[in-house]
């Protein structure tokens, strides 16, 4: 259950949570529940990302998604575990595949999001957005992106700011500077690594909570005392 303003609100099984940037990370187990699992990643959303993060159900500014279908959930919960062990890996290619393995979660999220959807930014932006996320050490001019948009360069940029709220260079500027994944943190149930709620700074998906015996060993922890009992 997560706590906010003297409210809680209780989780289902399978639920999938989005905290925005700033949001308190106040949530446990319920009293009458004697388990829980969750898992979690605390991550730097790419600049072309931001409209996925927009989910059509808040709760106090926390985005909740929640499906009946059994693929959906097994499919998301194979690409959580799947971020977790790829990030673990001391490949550096591993952490990128990690990050394609996140965007693939967030996309599957924001499919069922059909209001965020009819909101969402002008699909030639959003590849305008990735081309140059893939190429922030090259040099690119208005008029390269303008031909890969099929648009002029003086409506390429008037539709950019329209729907970013800045210009294609200063786009550029903010990706360049921004980190990719902060950290990503494992299950509750495993003794993997993992960043406090405090350490976040943009966004976290968390993914509560299914019930399993193997917590069932210490039923009066809380989360924050459970991580620290199992911090590496």
């Amino acid at each position: 259950m997560i706590h906010r303003n003297n409210e809680t609100f209780i989780c289902r099984p399978n639920d999938v949570v989005l905290f925005p940037p700033g949001c308190p990370h106040h949530y446990g187990r319920e009293a009458k529940s004697d388990c829980w699992e969750h898992l979690w990643i605390y991550f730097m959303p790419r600049p072309y990302w931001i409209d996925w993060l927009k989910w059509d159900r808040q709760w106090h500014d926390v985005g909740i998604t929640r499906s009946s279908d059994a693929d959906f959930i097994q499919r998301l919960k194979s690409d959580f575990k799947e971020v977790i062990r790829l990030y673990s890996s001391a490949d550096r290619l591993d952490a990128i595949l990690a990050v394609n393995c996140l965007e693939k979660i967030l996309l599957h999220c924001f499919k069922l999001q059909p209001g965020s959807n009819r909101l969402s930014l002008d699909p030639r932006i959003i590849a305008i957005c990735q081309y140059l996320d893939e190429h922030l050490e090259e040099k690119i001019t208005v008029n390269t992106l303008a031909a890969r948009a099929f648009l002029s360069p003086s409506r390429l940029a008037h539709l950019f700011r329209q729907e970013t709220g800045m210009t294609i260079f200063a786009w550029r500027e903010k990706a360049a500077h921004e980190p990719r994944v902060a950290a990503v943190a494992a299950r509750a149930a495993d003794d993997c690594a993992y960043r406090s709620a405090g350490g976040i700074r943009r966004r976290a998906l968390f993914f509560p909570p299914v019930p399993i015996s193997s917590l069932a060993s210490d039923p009066g922890s809380t989360a924050g005392a459970f991580r620290n009992l199992n911090a590496l």
